[in-house]
């Protein structure tokens, strides 16, 4: 165990230099109630100083009688630091006398202690403390973990010597299990620091390690100069356990050498400090015997007195206690009796209440629930209901807008489509608020896409709008902004396209700006901000308060009308990003929308980029397609259209016709109405699927796709187009399916 007493004293030696001499007892400075904080610490530093001078004569009855006075007055007073200090002393009192569990106690509570206080040196010389616990249990790889978890705290507040003292402690542990490899790093560091300290311990220490490292790489030359330089400042230090050991490794040298004469005379003078040490520990066993029974009779009798006095304590306050129980009690029963009467009475008219009150909330809860049901299927209908007779005006006027006979009707024609894409747009806007209010921030698509083409696409959609207010479009887009960001291009695009469609309707002859600026980047996502400005006639001061709430406009001497719906759809859409949306506007000056959305950077070598099949007459001219549908116009519609591009088609009114047609004819793909009398498109593209499982059928419903795209699927439906369609998405997502 010599080695382990070395790494404890030189653990220790940094805290206590100077104080290793020492005097008869001193007078220790008077304590009292009137104490100044100034005679208290005087106090606490003399009677540290003191046992710390006993712990190096092996006096440890009285390190420990000391200490613990001196540990508890810190403590009573809150001396954090000196705390730290004296608890150092005991614990590695204790050490030496082989109380491990008592010592590696206190090193814990001071390390809590010091993590709490913040203080870090504090900290490290506790967990060396600690580690030197583990090392004298032979725990030599926990001993190592704490020095080296330890060791960059003391680097950072450039401790030297603590730095100097861990790096020891785990050169040695290395070199005690031959792992020259570690042992030399931390070698290296203590060379670094030992021309910094003067400490003649540590200078022993330090060519010892390094003999006993040359000696395992079987080098004794160099191995003997350094025990016999360890041995010299040992012997002049008075330092017994670096005499012995420099003795004991350097007869290991002197074997290697053969040098036996010399073996001989070292044999000599290490049997002479030998015996000195020998009785050197006789007289510190006596010692640590005399220190552990003096505690065991001091901790007994602190005990007693502890127990006599928490006794007569205990008896007075049970004397005392039990004549106010007795007043208490006999008070207590009369006010219980009335009381508990009082509330038997309140209980049963509460339960009646709470009876009465929960059928009540029953009753509404199934109310509640009937209406949404209804609310549900009411915009389920009512979507059906507009969009069908849509589908045939916009499918109607696009054909004939594309008709080179009627140019002389295209500006009628033109604005009958404007007309009936406006409606389609109000009716979404009414579906859409009913479905947003249902919506969280976890139902957020996310996929990259080009914000670039999408704000070109949208304004492209206004060019009509633009034109009849005689406006001015100017777009200004960040460079800095990336080509691709991965967010929900149908939120930004519904967002944008209420915000440009309002300042189209408000603003004639004027200008509509849109400027996207990058604002900051932070863990890869970029924040944008959008402004939206025109300089239509803008919005009272006295309506901005509500003009985000549903059915709100500022009509205030204007002349243009709407469903106030717009405003109060980018608001919530806005709440689903986490962002707020800020309003500069007054009447006659213009309005300017500005708000910011942060989505995910993308690498644009990440994207993969689908190449869009043409839709062209060619790839798709030819096909055989089954029209489905009960509505005469919608088949004419359709017809018209895919007989534009050499489709061939065939109409059934129900999906009894549908059946026997795909059973009967060469067709390449089926467009399925699903509201259809008697038999459903679902209910017809079952009995299709028990025949043939191959051939492509399309959803064709003018019904909110939400409600029912997992029916469409599980119906054994391949795809779905929603009424009323682009006519250029509707034959891709043929052409998709057929081929």
């Amino acid at each position: 165990m010599h080695r382990v007493i070395v790494g404890i004293f030189l653990t220790f030696a940094f805290a206590i230099t100077g104080i290793a001499q020492s005097q008869a007892i001193p007078e220790f400075p008077p304590i009292s109630k009137d104490s100044t904080e100034q005679e208290i610490k005087v106090h606490l530093d003399s009677i540290y100083r003191y046992a710390s001078a006993e712990f190096y004569k092996r006096n440890y009855d009285i390190t420990l009688k000391y200490g613990e006075q001196a540990l508890a007055l810190a403590k009573k007073k809150g001396h954090k630091h000196r705390e730290f200090k004296i608890t150092s002393v005991l614990g590695n009192t204790l050490l030496r006398i082989k109380d491990t569990t008592r010592a590696k106690e206190m090193f814990l509570e001071s390390i809590a202690i010091a993590k709490k206080e913040k203080d870090t040196a504090a900290i490290i010389g506790s967990k060396i403390d600690l580690g030197n616990v583990y090392n004298v249990q032979n725990q030599k790889a926990k001993a190592i973990e704490i020095f080296k978890n330890v060791l960059p705290f003391a680097l950072k507040t450039k401790d030297t010597s603590r730095t100097f003292i861990i790096n020891f402690n785990v050169a040695e542990l290395y070199l005690d299990d031959k792992d020259i490899k570690n042992a030399d790093i931390h070698l290296d560091a203590v060379s670094k620091y030992m021309p910094l300290l003067k400490s003649k311990l540590y200078h022993s220490g330090y060519n010892l390690l390094m003999g006993r490292s040359w000696l395992l790489k079987n080098k004794p030359d160099s191995a003997v100069v350094r025990f016999k330089k360890n041995i010299d400042i040992a012997i002049e230090a008075d330092y017994m356990d670096g005499i012995i050991e420099g003795y004991t490794y350097l007869i290991e040298a002197l074997e290697l050498q053969g040098d036996y004469e010399g073996i001989y005379k070292v044999h000599q003078e290490f049997d002479f400090y030998n015996n000195e040490k020998l009785a050197l520990e006789k007289v510190a066993a006596l010692e640590i015997a005399n220190a552990k029974f003096n505690i065991v009779r001091y901790e007994e009798k602190l005990k007693a007195t502890e127990l006599q006095n928490e006794l007569v304590k205990q008896k007075a306050e049970r004397n005392k206690m039990l004549f106010i129980g007795v007043l208490i009690l006999a008070g207590i029963l009369s006010i219980y009796s009335v009381t508990l009467l009082i509330s038997f009475r309140k209980r049963k008219i509460l339960l009646v209440d709470l009876k009465d009150k929960n059928q009540k909330y029953i009753e509404a809860m199934d109310k509640s629930e009937e209406l949404a049901a209804a609310k549900s299927k009411f915009f389920s209908n009512i979507s059906h209901e507009l969009r069908t007779p849509l589908y045939g005006i916009i499918g109607i006027s696009s054909i004939l807008m594309d008709d080179e006979s009627l140019d002389h009707h295209k500006e009628d024609v033109t604005s009958l489509k404007f007309s009936a894409d406006y409606l389609l747009a109000l009716i979404n806007d009414v579906l859409q608020l009913n479905k947003l209010d249902a919506t969280t921030k976890e139902q957020l698509n996310n996929a990259p896409f080009r914000l670039k083409e999408l704000i070109s696409n949208i304004t492209k959609s206004f060019e009509f709008m633009r034109m009849q207010n005689n406006n001015v479009f100017e777009i200004t887009i960040d460079d800095n902004i990336p080509k691709y960001i991965n967010g929900d291009r149908v939120k930004l695009s519904q967002i944008l396209m209420n915000l440009i469609g309002n300042s189209c309707k408000f603003t004639e002859n004027g200008v509509i700006k849109l400027l996207v600026t990058k604002k900051d980047i932070v863990d890869n996502r970029i924040e944008l901000s959008f402004s939206l400005s025109d300089t239509g006639i803008g919005i009272s001061k006295q309506k901005q308060k509500n003009i985000f709430d549903e059915f709100t406009q500022d009509t205030l001497k204007s002349h243009f009308e709407g469903t106030g719906l717009g405003l109060p759809i980018v608001k919530k859409l806005l709440d689903l990003h986490s962002s707020d949306i800020e309003l500069i506007s007054d009447r006659g000056q213009g309005t300017v929308f500005n708000f910011d959305i942060s989505y995910e950077m993308v690498d644009e070598g990440s994207v993969q980029v689908s190449s869009s099949k043409p839709t062209n007459e060619t790839t798709i001219e030819g096909k055989k397609v089954l029209i489905v549908d009960d509505n005469r116009i919608n088949q004419i519609v359709t017809q018209k259209i895919l007989d534009k591009h050499g489709v061939k088609s065939t109409v059934a009114d129900n999906g009894a016709q549908a059946i026997s047609a795909a059973q009967e004819l060469e067709i390449d793909l089926i467009l399925m109405d699903i509201n259809m009398p008697g038999m459903n498109g679902f209910e017809a593209t079952k009995e299709i699927r028990k025949f043939d499982m191959n051939i492509p059928i399309i959803a064709l419903t003018a019904v909110e796709i939400d409600e029912m795209k997992q029916e469409i699927f599980n119906s054994g439906m391949n795809d779905f187009i929603v009424k009323p369609y682009d006519i250029g998405q509707f034959l891709e997502r043929i052409l998709e399916n057929i081929t």
